[in-house]
């Protein structure tokens, strides 16, 4: 019997505002220069005024002195704030992750426990947007691969904050899964799958059946809706990886990506 190829699309209605979306906020700015490492009687000062001020059972309070005790440039501040990712609450781990970034003294020391806090089995979605953030402060390249993974997160603030890493590093190596999460996006106010094929010799149902079983493995860990800014952020990468500027040459949809991918193999199997 012929095999039957079934398409499964989806597509949302053409959503009236979302569409042309101011850029992404803080493409255009510099990084800031790091602190110095403070003095030890410093650093110790900062630690004890932090335990005794975050004794509070005021959430806003304790983020506050979360923020503070970040500013402080020192390795045993750095601990202080790696300790405290075992806190509960995720807004605090959130923001202890984001005073690790503001800790390049630690770096060495951290980067390996990082890809960890990107597990959102284990993490909230702003606790994984936030070490993506740290990541990218630090400059930590080993875990490109990891960023990459992070794309495909249901959660725009992860897909985002793992897109404008990739696009700042400059990633050729992220091109393809890229490509492949922009062809299930491809447009700000829709989503589409790709197709399955069943070969089965059933009737029409069974294969019916079995094609969706074989698309929800395939398929079915993304976010069935539209995410326009997940496609702004997902153009604003590409275009940045491949250091396009003008407005006649960006890339503007999936299908382009995919022709520039096969002009360059030789460029991107340096990349792989």
């Amino acid at each position: 019997m012929r095999s039957r190829t079934f398409v499964l699309v989806a597509l949302t209605a053409v959503m009236v505002l979302g569409l042309g979306l101011p850029a992404l906020a803080g493409d255009d700015k510099k990084k800031p220069e790091m602190p110095p490492v403070v003095a030890d009687e410093k650093a110790k000062f900062a630690i004890d005024k932090f335990k005794r001020r975050f004794d509070t059972p005021d959430l806003d309070l304790q983020l506050d002195e979360v923020i503070a005790l970040g500013r402080v440039h020192h390795p045993k501040v750095a601990a202080q704030l790696l300790r405290l990712m075992k806190n509960k609450e995720p807004e605090i781990q959130a923001e202890a992750m984001k005073g690790l970034g503001r800790q390049p003294c630690y770096r060495k020391k951290i980067e390996r426990k990082l890809a960890g806090f990107l597990e959102e089995k284990k993490y909230e979605p702003v606790v994984v947007a936030a070490t993506l953030r740290t990541i990218h402060k630090l400059d930590v390249r080993k875990l490109e691969e990891d960023v990459i993974m992070s794309i495909n997160s249901k959660h725009d603030e992860v897909a985002i904050a793992a897109l404008k890493v990739l696009g700042d590093w400059r990633s050729y190596k992220s091109l393809r899964e890229i490509l492949l999460l922009w062809e299930f996006y491809p447009d700000d106010g829709k989503w589409a799958t790709g197709t399955v094929t069943v070969d089965t010799g059933a009737d029409t149902a069974t294969e019916q059946r079995l094609a969706k079983a074989k698309w929800k493995a395939k398929y079915g860990g993304r976010a069935k809706k539209a995410r326009p800014k997940l496609v702004q952020a997902l153009r604003q990468c590409v275009n940045k990886v491949i250091g396009l500027e003008d407005e006649e040459k960006i890339l503007k949809r999936p299908k382009e990506l995919r022709e520039w991918i096969s002009d360059n193999k030789k460029l991107l199997r340096k990349h792989r």
